[in-house]
């Protein structure tokens, strides 16, 4: 072999798995789906059936819309197709932010979804607490959540991470319910 045909050779090696597991060939099966079967049954438009085969092999990674167009066709949630502890062991590798987006995907369609790592259910409607914060700063009447901060003296910086939920807010909820005119049992819990 020349060292010409030994390069390409080495080029065309198979990448490996770069993508977090799905189960899509686990539920494709158990409704008796070819990969082609599954793919003509994709809306708004189908798709092939290699497309299928590279999603569930790790090759092409899943999106958002994706997801929710093969759980739609496969009459499952969107957060089957993710794996849990008892389908796969690579389950704790798999990233936070998938668990989020599946959260947030299944939520918005409509559905209930079980966090497959701590088995809590949240249904659609129920609101986290910076969800519920950034709700009652809004009905108390402030645009934006720089304002909100400055009127209540908080630093922008603090408030901003209570509402977008990356720091609890445990500490300051007797200041929000003051302030945005709501209990605080309201802010934490959700209870009127």
């Amino acid at each position: 072999m020349t060292s010409t045909t030994m390069r390409r050779k080495m080029r065309r090696k198979k990448k490996p798995w770069t993508h977090p597991p799905n189960r899509i060939a686990e539920w494709r099966e158990a409704k008796g789906l070819t990969q082609f079967q599954l793919a003509a049954l994709l809306k708004p438009k189908p798709t092939t059936g290699v497309h299928i085969s590279r999603l569930e092999t790790g090759i092409r990674g899943l999106s958002h819309r994706m997801m929710v167009r093969i759980a739609k066709a496969l009459d499952i949630y969107p957060s089957d197709l993710l794996p849990t502890g008892q389908v796969r062991p690579a389950d704790d590798t798999l990233d936070e932010s998938l668990h989020d987006l599946a959260k947030r995907i299944t939520l918005n369609a409509g559905f209930p979804y079980t966090d497959p790592r701590t088995r809590k259910t949240t249904r659609p409607g129920t609101l986290e607490p910076h969800q519920r914060l950034r709700a009652a700063r809004i009905k108390a009447g402030y645009a934006s959540a720089t304002a909100a901060a400055q009127a209540m003296g908080v630093r922008p910086s603090t408030y901003m991470g209570h509402e977008n939920g990356t720091t609890p807010y445990t500490r300051q909820v007797l200041r929000y319910a003051t302030a945005f005119h709501c209990s605080t049992d309201y802010l934490l819990k959700g209870k009127l």
